[in-house]
Parts: C-alpha cells; structure tokens; sequence
C-alpha cells in the first residue's frame, strides 16, 4: 500500500525528534544562566529533551540547567516557547543516567 503525500509528511513530523517521548508528569527546577531558579513541571521527557509548564518566561535558546529528582542534573538550551510550555534539548542527550 502506497503512503500519500500528506502520511508521509506526518510520518516525518512524528518520527523528527530522534528518541521516544514519555509522558510524565515530574516536579522540576531550571536554574537560569544569571542564577535565578524557576519552578518547573515535566509533562514529557525523552533522552534528548523534555517539555515543561513554567510560569517563567524564557527565551529560545536561553541557556538553562535542568534539576530533578529523577534525572541527574543536566544543561540544557531552550528550543521553542509557547505561553507557559517550553521545549528544552539536553546538551548531553547521549550521557542519560
């Protein structure tokens, strides 16, 4: 069976990310470059990166240091905002604990 054009686009879209997601829903804390802490909320999370609900504003590829009980520590980078969701690429994707 042969894929439209419109599955084969939404194929890409799906599969873009590189690793799978899990949704969560995490506790976290985002220590910006200047030292300021922001309270965070992991609705998903995947070896590359993560999606949060924060109340802080942040700016795409703002610099950032991702702290959670249930990862280890990790650097980060602001990716995409929209409202109170953020999207963040870990810097060391492939050094998962």
């Amino acid at each position: 069976m042969k894929m439209t054009a419109a599955r084969q686009i939404f194929a890409h879209m799906v599969n873009r990310r590189g690793h799978p997601r899990k949704s969560v829903v995490w506790s976290a804390e985002l220590v910006c470059s200047y030292g300021e802490v922001a309270e965070a909320i992991v609705l998903d999370v995947s070896a590359g990166g993560a999606k949060l609900r924060v109340q802080h504003r942040f700016s795409e590829g703002e610099a950032v240091t991702f702290v959670s009980t249930r990862l280890k520590e990790r650097r980060a980078h602001v990716v995409w905002v929209k409202a109170d969701r953020i999207g963040i690429k870990f810097d060391d994707w492939n050094d998962l604990a």
